[in-house]
């Protein structure tokens, strides 16, 4: 872990959530962190909506251990969500300076897969796309590649593949994609069941048919699904 400082960018009356932070990490001494979009929309890509934010995420191996109550304190100003890991604890974390507050927070590669991780869940493959395609210069390879191959999580890698290359994002071409555990033989729906998708043939997914598809083969989902009743594929 290297530490680093922070720019400062939040804004100071939304800073007392960070001594939560700092609490369970260095004096209760819990694997937890904000993660995901907590992470990505204070610390690498950040939006307007920065300074009102209403829900932080929390992430970790300790969540069970958190005290009772202290994440309901009305002193945190917000409500926090708690998501188990896709990763080992430790892997690709960085040691901050933020508002007199020493944290550690996911680097923005880890960020943004266990972003990825909630599509189809909770959060529409959209709203990701547009971040794979704002950050399509500024992903490292290298560090995609590791947590790609250490990714507990078989649907998340999938999805991360595809949207890295339907964005040409400069690091996917420099995955060496033989060493990324994929099994494609089931197919992931990222569109909250909606009928009307776009079937990916690489990575047996479907995907929003608001994103224009220009680089992965697709079909549409009626064809698709079509052809699964005619016993033309398996899945």
């Amino acid at each position: 872990m290297k530490m680093t400082e922070d720019n400062g960018y939040i804004a100071e009356k939304h800073s007392n959530w960070l001594k939560l932070i700092h609490i369970l990490q260095n004096e209760l001494k819990l694997d937890v962190y904000p993660g995901g979009y907590t992470a990505m929309k204070n610390w690498y890509h950040r939006h307007d909506g920065i300074f009102n934010p209403l829900v932080e995420d929390l992430y970790g191996t300790d969540l069970d251990k958190i005290p009772k109550g202290i994440l309901t304190e009305k002193q945190w100003e917000r409500k926090i969500r708690l998501f188990n890991n896709i990763f080992s604890k430790g892997l690709q974390m960085e040691v901050i300076k933020t508002h007199e507050c020493v944290i550690q927070i996911p680097t923005q590669e880890r960020s943004l897969l266990e972003m990825t991780s909630r599509v189809g869940i909770d959060d529409t493959i959209e709203n990701i796309y547009e971040y794979y395609s704002d950050l399509a210069g500024d992903i490292d390879a290298f560090k995609f590649q590791e947590l790609l191959e250490n990714c507990t999580s078989e649907r998340t890698r999938r999805l991360a593949l595809f949207l890295s290359e339907e964005t040409e994002s400069l690091h996917f071409p420099k995955l060496n994609l033989q060493k990324i555990p994929l099994n494609i033989e089931k197919n992931w729906d990222f569109t909250f069941n909606d009928y009307e998708s776009n079937h990916i043939l690489k990575y047996n997914l479907q995907s929003s048919c608001n994103i224009d598809l220009d680089v992965c083969e697709s079909i549409s989902s009626y064809q698709w699904e079509d052809q699964k009743e005619k016993g033309l594929i398996l899945n």
